[in-house]
């Protein structure tokens, strides 16, 4: 299942796509529309409360926001039933980045877990903790725990297809022969993938 927020800030009409800020508005308690996958390329839509911020001109600005990119999910025939996934630019409103180890939800891709906590998916990082669990099974843990997950027991698996680290219903594993990816999406609901989220820093081992 895929979800997709219909409430990001486009800044494509207003230009600011190649810049790194930008002047923006706060708009608290809207109205944003959410796609959910049912099917393969058809969705559903719903409607939630949201606080989101756009960009706009300088002389309507209250603040300066960050501009960033993320992946979602919008409807593509008039009829509002087919939709597909598309990249959009838009504003992080201030204070509102969650970087660090985040956990995924199932059957999502660290990109996604990353976009939906407004941070930037770590590769190395996340490869450096699978080397970890090769030789410190206790440190290995540590940034599990910082994302609200217990291992009661740690497991090097060779080939990952690109998942780990990543906790299971008993273990978290690490992989011994590949390395992680960011893009890959787990088929099983029994496992979820551990991300870093942001610079390495951000992620503490």
């Amino acid at each position: 299942m895929k979800i997709g927020v219909g409430c990001l800030a486009l800044m494509v009409l207003l230009g600011w796509v190649a810049a790194q800020t930008c002047p923006c508005v706060e708009q608290i308690s809207r109205d944003c529309e959410v796609l959910e996958e049912i099917i393969p390329s058809f969705c559903s839509s719903s409607s939630v409360r949201c606080t989101r911020c756009i960009c706009v001109t300088e002389d309507q600005a209250t603040t300066t926001c960050e501009v960033d990119t993320g992946d979602a999910l919008v409807f593509t025939d008039a009829a509002r039933e087919r939709c597909g996934v598309q990249t959009f630019s838009y504003a992080v409103c201030p204070g509102t980045r969650n970087s660090g180890w985040v956990l995924a939800a199932t059957q999502q891709s660290c990109t996604a877990a990353c976009n939906a906590a407004v941070g930037s998916c770590n590769e190395s990082r996340m490869q450096t903790l699978n080397a970890l669990g090769a030789t410190d099974a206790a440190a290995f843990k540590v940034p599990f725990a910082a994302a609200g997950v217990t291992c009661n027991s740690v497991f090097g698996q060779a080939n990952s297809f690109g998942l780990a680290p990543f906790a299971g219903t008993v273990n978290c594993v690490y992989t011994t022969e590949d390395t992680s990816s960011c893009d890959t999406s787990v088929g099983s609901t029994l496992v979820r993938r551990l991300c870093c989220c942001g610079l390495d820093s951000d992620c503490p081992l």
